[in-house]
């Protein structure tokens, strides 16, 4: 049968405009009641819409899309839920957290998230999907493999025992049964007559334009309903300006009533001091150290033929002093941590290496180079096992001709280390359970 592809009629326009003033109102109420979800979206567009392939809410981290029918349909407390969700959705990036998982298992992923969030908001939550307690503190990507897990589970257990497709959103039918046909449920019991997400996500590389219609129908006759308001875009920037929109809503909120509730004050405080992994915190540590150097040599000849007499450049080579901390607690780290390392300064071009292995005293000191690297492959054999004692390490560096741009120590930090830093930066590498071994210099986990 053929498909006839309207837009919005003239009356679904003027169901728009009243749409969105209903969001306006809305929105300021969501200000007034939980100023953190107000704060962020008074930040974002809304942008009501009668589109067959939404049906209910969605959002690209910049705007929130409604359905006009659906948003119509609810009561105050569940378009507040609507609009916080979808806010909770843009300001945990969840857009561009999925990666390759499978789409409607993080979609649930993602929702039971923003669940436990809202939760410590004390909203009103009139949907919320099957669930264990156990995953309140998870991250969305460690409730998807709960989930995952239990999908497993179940297909092992019988060839039908999946999740059920999902239905007419609109019409209630189906298991994704409407939102607004399951009300007033408790924690979680609603969730197990259903086990789709109530609205659409959007992720990286979604296309509205060529997405089908949810099912929701459309008129008579096969006409679908594509309204050129919905045009969901997720850019290269659209995660910075998230971020920038969540610290700026939090910040405000901090300064007018001096608190955040819990996951807002969690999510404030990564993104403000994101933990990054420690090959990435180590390269940015090198790479301030080092600065990219380089030594001005006499004028270059490529240029002399134009009357150029420009200086050229070279290099400085990297010079870098790695200890190792051999009294036991790094030897099953040691290899990973010095194949990461190397890699490191390959990215420099030239370097410099001075390793050293260390327990009370040093053991073993190695030096390499660009033009001396390790043995592809080496196996690294460990020497000393004896307690720790960090100073033998600096006094050995006092002895080399030039003074390093950066001494890394791989440790659990446990030992005694010189009372005075020393005239270069420190960086302390710390393993599973180590403690910073002094107040001078910096330090990262090694995980």
């Amino acid at each position: 049968m053929s498909m006839t592809i309207r837009t919005p009629d003239a009356e679904e326009e003027k169901r728009k405009a009243v749409c969105l003033e209903q969001l306006s109102f809305d929105r300021q109420d969501l200000l007034m009641r939980w100023p953190f979800i107000g704060g962020i979206i008074m930040r974002m567009e809304l942008v009501p819409v009668r589109d067959d392939r939404l049906g209910t809410a969605a959002t690209d981290g910049n705007s929130i899309f409604v359905d006009i029918d659906f948003y119509g349909s609810l009561s105050r407390d569940e378009r507040l839920f609507v609009l916080a969700h979808e806010v909770w959705h843009s300001a945990l990036l969840h857009f561009a957290r999925r990666k390759n998982r499978d789409v409607r298992l993080f979609n649930m992923a993602a929702d039971l998230e923003i669940h436990f969030a809202l939760r410590g908001e004390k909203m009103r939550e009139p949907w919320v999907l099957p669930h264990e307690e156990s995953w309140a503190a998870l991250p969305a990507e460690e409730i998807y493999e709960r989930l995952l897990k239990k999908q497993r589970s179940r297909n092992r257990a019988s060839a039908d025992g999946g999740a059920g497709q999902a239905g007419n959103r609109k019409n209630g039918t189906g298991t994704g049964a409407s939102p607004s046909s399951k009300k007033d449920g408790k924690d979680g019991k609603e969730g197990e007559e259903r086990n789709e997400s109530f609205d659409r996500h959007i992720y990286e590389g979604d296309r509205p334009e060529s997405a089908e219609p949810d099912g929701t129908g459309g008129g008579e006759g096969g006409t679908v309903v594509i309204d050129a308001d919905y045009a969901p875009s997720v850019t290269s920037d659209t995660a910075e300006r998230v971020r920038s929109r969540v610290i700026a809503a939090g910040q405000q909120v901090e300064r007018m009533q001096g608190h955040l509730p819990g996951a807002a004050a969690a999510l404030l405080k990564r993104l403000l001091d994101p933990e990054l992994p420690w090959q990435e915190l180590l390269k940015q540590f090198v790479s301030s150290c080092y600065g990219g150097h380089r030594r001005w040599l006499p004028p270059s000849r490529r240029h002399v033929w134009n009357d150029l007499y420009l200086p050229s450049m070279r290099g400085e080579a990297l010079r870098a002093v790695v200890a190792l901390d051999t009294s036991g607690s790094t030897a099953g780290d040691m290899e990973r941590f010095f194949t990461e390392l190397v890699s490191l300064m390959k990215t420099f071009g030239r370097y410099e290496l001075t390793v050293i292995q260390c327990d009370a005293k040093v053991q073993k000191v190695e030096k390499f180079s660009d033009a001396a690297p390790p043995a592809s492959g080496r196996r690294w054999e460990v020497f000393g096992h004896g307690g720790t004692d960090f100073r033998p390490v600096f006094d050995y560096v006092k002895t080399l001709a030039e003074r390093p741009e950066v001494l890394i120590y791989l440790t659990d930090g446990f030992g005694s280390a010189p009372k005075e830093p020393p005239p270069y930066p420190v960086l302390w590498v710390l393993t599973s359970g180590g403690t910073r071994p002094a107040a001078w210099g910096k330090s990262i986990s090694f995980k």
